[in-house]
């Protein structure tokens, strides 16, 4: 997997006190591996080449998504042969992730008091490739993602990612108190992820046998983003750090307060609209399967050396 990436950005001060700056950022993905399932596929175009497979061609192959693949397969004398397999083949689309982003900072050096920055992200990240892993489906990696596992599962893929937020905000301060007493706090405002719907095509059919994972649901098409949108993310954390002076303020006791208010925003839902195959509805549609941390503390000592 590659890409290309193009950033273009700034930094001035403001006065004597205050940094200020932008940064634009543009990410085009150029290739991509992932695993290919879709053996009738090869064995239509074997056919066609006057190859007959042999028992042993089975299971998954990783292949160049998005465009035509040469796989190496047996034949029913055990010889190794090639099959080529155009994009048109496999029924792919093109491959595509788009990713741009404007960040925007204003910044307030420490001054032996204080300091403080606030950050604001505009993004977007569309396409029919999130990459190596597919967040609106929770999985780790290209075994546990459906996607161009075949060419049904592609059709409608092309939108928002599931790793697209539109805006996030962050402010991060602290406040130095005494030579011993310091104080600190992070706010963080992002919105949600788009909202994900996989079914079966029109008619409650399951043309690659996936069940309900298919970019149609109540016989509409469902590409990603269409469905709608998740909850903004609100957290605050806070932070308290004591640096006694009989250490010369090298040793140092934090106490930080992550999510104070014990925000429990959904971040991502059951995709399935249907249990499976029978095109029976799924109850657990639309739930929530991951919500934020809820809140917790962490005590922890350091020593500067």
């Amino acid at each position: 997997m590659y890409q290309d990436e193009y950033i273009l950005g700034f930094s001035k001060t403001l006065g004597t006190d205050w940094v200020y700056g932008a940064k634009a950022t543009r990410r085009v993905l150029r290739s991509a591996i992932d695993d290919f399932c879709d053996l009738a596929a090869i064995e239509t175009k074997a056919a066609e080449l006057g190859i007959t497979l042999g028992p042993d061609n089975n299971g998954c192959h990783l292949i160049n998504a998005g465009t035509g693949n040469t796989f190496i397969v047996s034949d029913d004398s055990g010889q190794l042969r090639e099959v080529p397999l155009s994009r048109k083949d496999l029924g792919f689309p093109k491959l595509k992730r788009n990713y741009y982003a404007l960040d925007l900072f204003l910044e307030h050096p420490f001054d032996g008091r204080w300091y403080g920055r606030v950050d604001y992200t505009f993004s977007r990240s569309y396409g029919n490739s999130e990459g190596m892993t597919q967040s609106d489906v929770q999985s780790d990696g290209p075994q546990e993602s459906a996607d161009w596992d075949n060419g049904p599962i592609m059709l409608w893929s092309n939108g928002d990612q599931g790793n697209d937020h539109r805006h996030q905000f962050k402010a991060f301060g602290y406040y130095q108190i005494t030579p011993e007493w310091l104080v600190s706090g992070t706010l963080r405002l992002v919105s949600g992820q788009p909202k994900i719907c996989l079914g079966l095509y029109p008619g409650n059919v399951d043309p690659a046998g996936y069940g309900s994972s298919y970019h149609f649901c109540n016989n509409e098409p469902t590409p990603p983003g269409s469905t709608g949108r998740l909850p903004w993310q609100r957290q605050l954390d806070l932070g308290v750090q004591y640096s006694p002076a009989f250490a010369a303020h090298r040793l140092a006791f934090h106490l930080d307060v992550f999510n104070v208010f014990d925000a429990q925003e959904t971040i991502n839902i059951t995709p399935s609209y249907y249990r499976d195959s029978s095109g029976s509805p799924n109850p657990l549609y639309g739930t929530a399967r991951v919500t934020q941390t809820p809140r917790y503390a962490r005590f922890s000592v350091t020593y500067d050396y």
